[in-house]
């Protein structure tokens, strides 16, 4: 069967026509992440770079981005977009991800019902974030619709997003306070920070 890296990188080259992200929704989701200016930014399954340019906006120049995702094609795919000196793209699975700094905010956008271990990811991540810092899990899209999509695919069947208020108690369970915890048939974001 072909692993979940293969089945990205077999449609890191139509993702960007595939996949609508709406910008509105986007730029509400980042405001209830609270970025500043500055801040050092870990983008989680970061896919064809569908959040660079509005994290950019709001790190600016001063801020800093990492950009991680299992699939080396996605990766390669926002290389061909983005070329930031303050953003970097790693093609590496993040449970050996190794960074070097802690973040002010971490950021997981459409792709945490991939991750089948949610909440050992989440205990890895918080380890990350800076004292102050957030760790966030959002969608553009209802939890239904992002469900229903995943059955009907045979590759991405099992991955499920649960419940938000179950994601929050993964979160809490971890030492996260929860400063959002929002899902409606619009989008879906929890977020917790670090205290």
């Amino acid at each position: 069967m072909e692993s979940q890296r293969e089945y990205f990188n077999n449609l890191a080259h139509k993702w960007d026509e595939i996949c609508y992200h709406d910008s509105k929704k986007i730029e509400m989701l980042l405001d209830y992440v609270g970025i500043n200016k500055g801040d050092k930014i870990l983008d989680v399954g970061c896919g064809t770079g569908v959040l660079t340019l509005f994290l950019r906006k709001l790190t600016g120049d001063g801020g800093s981005i990492t950009s991680v995702d299992i699939s080396e094609n996605m990766i390669e795919a926002a290389k061909k977009k983005f070329s930031y000196d303050n953003v970097e793209f790693v093609a590496q699975d993040i449970m050996e991800f190794k960074p070097s700094e802690k973040y002010n905010a971490i950021i997981l956008y459409s792709c945490f019902p991939h991750f089948q271990e949610k909440e050992q990811l989440i205990k890895r991540l918080y380890g990350y974030v800076d004292k102050g810092g957030s760790l966030s899990i959002c969608h553009s899209q209802s939890r239904d619709d992002i469900n229903r999509v995943h059955s009907k695919n045979k590759m991405v069947e099992e991955d499920v997003l649960p419940e938000a208020h179950y994601t929050a108690y993964m979160m809490k369970k971890t030492g996260l306070a929860i400063k959002v915890c929002l899902e409606n048939d619009n989008m879906y974001i929890v977020s917790g920070t670090s205290v």
